[in-house]
């Protein structure tokens, strides 16, 4: 499998975070640049744009833990986060019998203070893929899916 085709739908510019100090909130910008195989400028995660000219990749559904079990977690305290992680991995339960139910695959994350769920589509219409996303977001009760817009306008980089 080459990730890159499955997450990737830009080539002139990709995402990510970038840590300024250690236990602060990672600040989220674009690289206006290609994405090759030098080491990123970034000091922790690439990420990847959902949509570009109007078509889709996938779907990624944003389960995280509260602010303060991660602000706890920094501290050394790990019981509410992992409680919390234990909650959102049983919530997802329903998530998944729902999407393989509806001949799709979802691919799981750890992403340390919640998970990433995949849902990879073959170049949907954005707009179709920002549909479904709300539609999961509603009936699961989710926080954050991406896309977060059903189009993005000419020369912008949305999510």
């Amino acid at each position: 499998m080459n990730y890159n085709d499955k997450f990737f739908i830009r080539e002139d510019c990709y995402g990510g975070y970038n840590i300024e100090k250690e236990g602060k909130k990672a600040k989220g910008l674009t690289i206006k640049s290609p994405l090759t195989n030098k080491i990123s400028p970034l000091k922790t995660a690439i990420g990847a744009h959902t949509s570009y000219k109007g078509i889709s990749k996938y779907i990624c559904i944003d389960l995280d833990a509260s602010k303060q079990a991660k602000e706890n977690f920094l501290q050394g305290n790990i019981t509410q986060l992992q409680n919390e992680k234990t909650a959102l991995l049983n919530q997802s339960h329903s998530l998944f019998t729902f999407l393989y139910q509806n001949n799709l695959t979802p691919l799981l994350e750890d992403s340390n203070g919640g998970y990433h769920i995949w849902i990879f589509l073959k170049n949907t219409k954005q707009e179709i893929a920002f549909k479904f996303g709300q539609m999961l977001k509603n009936k699961f009760n989710l926080n954050e899916v991406f896309p977060k817009q059903p189009s993005i306008q000419e020369g912008k980089f949305g999510n």
